[in-house]
């Protein structure tokens, strides 16, 4: 009947052996430990008997270093919703959000799953206390919400902005010139412009009407209110303590975490037991499965397209070499959460997928961000799954140029040099002792820009050509969506960039469908990330580090492998990343975004 514990059963045997006399002869005794066992029977004594019960304080991340990384990871949490969803045992999930961090791409994803465990008949309860856009967006999707009495919820809207700086350039005497041929392609414009380009003003604010659209009619439908409702929370109140919440049906009640199992014995009539996602049937009922069991491998593609930091693209072309000759590994899913960079390195991945590609299917999730070099990335996949929030597209490439302007005479720094070829000293920098950067001490000539720009054009010929091919698409109709644009995943979907509307786990069921594994046919999920093997959180000098890790790409390497924070979230690290990286890369073309391209909450 399935009986046993949780550390698994024991079961003795015993046979008497006769000889041809029929006289006893020999006793054979056995004796076998195993573990647990489903069982109809205990089954159905306990269905519905108790609510998962999950915490989702801190940020989530991709992947976890190997030792010593007790983060929790997106994968975790969401196949812990989709375990409760098939076990008979679970009525329902009781949610924490009491210091949750998520990314819009995150919390859209939680909050799908969340509605097709409700979709079940299940219930979900969620707790809340300082909450804002992107965390009241997840609890939206329960059945009831608790707040803390004194808690907060900010819902104030969406909101884009930039920092120009040619005027503070100017007075620290260094010139730049932005290399630019696309109208949407601004990632460089901050540096050279004093006010945003009509161009860019007008693909940002479709960016924020996406998203506040998107959160108004998602949220509306949840609660059961009207869209002009949500209009009314954002635009009229905007910040809520619990009692207000209450009182305009944001929320169901107030009080504390320690208070929601009452609350789910009064939603149920009865009291439910709260149990951890470790005694999930799933996880605590091993496979029964002779021989190996097929696979499904998942790779992060996440941070800026560079070689050696974002996404390491060295180590992921050997990450992905290595699956392609992999038997047991029957389709493989790209997380692909990047803002680009290199247009080498973006390709050195892209070329490594494509070979894959010849071999078993290759679909490609796409996260947050997935634009210029990550759609660079995206398009070798047999499809591309976005969330309808994701930010894609970006066909184009940019490039700018910073140059002494005066910085040399303000500070007391002089250049001389000797040469031997026509171009040899434009990128003869003026370095500071002990500053870990230079500044070229000229600006380009006539000749040397036509070059750069005969480069990019170039470049983004190969760009457009590449997605003809691979979306196949007339290269006319490409270059209509290109020119640098930015597009949400909805949009990216009816312009035919994307092929689906989803998240990890859509992509995960694509690349079962098309590796021909059955529905009751089991598979095992492998992660696939170039992180180390230790996460270290050793303290970091602070304006040392801080300007070690903006100019300095070295520096800003040892850093993160110290324990400097990692590309998985953080704008301010997005936007260390990308001015290290510009700084890197001054004058050469890339495919990238800048730091402020995707709508914050302005929390």
């Amino acid at each position: 009947f399935g009986s046993g514990f949780h550390q698994g059963v024991a079961r003795g045997s015993v046979q008497e052996h006769f000889d041809a006399d029929s006289d006893a002869d020999i006793t054979t005794w056995g004796v076998r430990l195993g573990y647990p066992e489903r069982s109809d029977l205990t089954k159905s004594f306990h269905k519905n008997s108790g609510y998962l019960s999950m915490s989702a304080k801190g940020a989530l991340v991709y992947s976890r270093y190997r030792f010593f990384d007790s983060r929790q990871t997106l994968q975790n949490l969401l196949d812990a919703i989709d375990d409760a969803r098939t076990d008979a045992r679970v009525a329902g999930i009781a949610l924490n959000l009491s210091g949750a961090r998520f990314t819009r791409g995150q919390a859209w994803e939680l909050r799908d799953r969340l509605g097709d465990f409700r979709a079940t008949g299940k219930k979900v309860v969620v707790f809340i206390d300082q909450a804002g856009s992107s965390t009241y967006y997840v609890a939206s999707a329960a059945d009831h919400i608790v707040m803390d009495p004194e808690g907060t919820l900010m819902l104030p809207g969406f909101v884009v902005g930039r920092t120009y700086v040619a005027s503070m350039l100017d007075k620290l005497g260094i010139g730049f010139e932005e290399f630019r041929f696309l109208k949407y392609k601004s990632a460089v414009e901050n540096l050279a412009r004093h006010e945003m380009s009509e161009a860019d003003r007008e693909q940002r604010q479709a960016l924020v009407d996406a998203y506040y659209a998107t959160f108004r009619d998602d949220v509306a439908a949840s609660r059961n209110v009207s869209a002009g409702t949500v209009d009314g929370w954002m635009n009229d109140t905007g910040i809520f303590d619990g009692p207000t919440a209450v009182e305009q049906k944001l929320v169901d009640e107030v009080g504390r975490w320690d208070e929601v199992k009452e609350r789910v014995k009064k939603l149920e009539g009865k009291s439910k037991a709260f149990i951890g996602a470790d005694a999930l049937a799933d996880r605590w009922y091993p496979s029964k499965q002779w021989g190996e069991t097929k696979k499904i491998a998942i790779v992060y593609a996440i941070g800026a397209c560079d070689m050696d930091t974002g996404i390491q693209a060295r180590r992921l072309e050997k990450m992905l070499r290595g699956l392609r000759n992999r038997d047991d590994v029957k389709a493989v899913v790209v997380r692909v959460d990047s803002p680009g960079g290199s247009a080498m390195a973006s390709d050195v991945v892209a070329g490594q997928m494509r070979e894959l590609m010849k071999k078993k299917p290759v679909i490609v999730s796409q996260g947050d961000v997935a634009a210029s070099g990550g759609y660079w990335i995206s398009i070798a996949a047999h499809q591309i799954v976005a969330q309808p929030t994701t930010v894609t597209g970006s066909i184009g490439v940019i490039a700018g140029w910073a140059w002494d302007k005066g910085l040399g005479e303000k500070v007391g720094m002089e250049g001389s040099v000797v040469q031997k070829g026509k171009h040899a000293d434009l990128f003869f920098t003026l370095k500071p002792p002990y500053f870990p950067v230079g500044i070229p001490h000229r600006q380009v000539t006539d000749e040397e820009r036509e070059l750069a720009l005969t480069t990019m054009k170039s470049l983004y010929a190969r760009f457009v050509e590449g997605v003809s091919k691979s979306r196949k698409m007339p290269r006319e109709n490409v270059e209509a969506l290109a020119q640098g644009r930015v597009w949400t995943g909805l949009q990216a979907k009816e312009n035919g960039l994307v092929d689906r509307i989803g998240g990890l786990q859509d992509a995960i069921l694509v690349a079962r469908e098309m590796a021909k594994i059955g529905v009751n046919e089991e598979y095992e999920l492998i992660g696939v990330a170039p992180r180390g093997l230790v996460k270290l959180d050793l303290p970091v000098p602070g304006l040392g580090g801080a300007m070690a890790s903006l100019l300095s790409p070295d520096w800003g390497t040892l850093l993160t492998a110290w324990g400097g924070k990692s590309d998985d979230v953080e704008e301010e690290d997005y936007v260390v990343t990308y001015l290290r990286h510009m700084v890197q890369y001054n004058g050469r073309p890339q495919c990238i975004l800048p730091p402020d391209m995707i709508p914050r909450d302005s929390e």
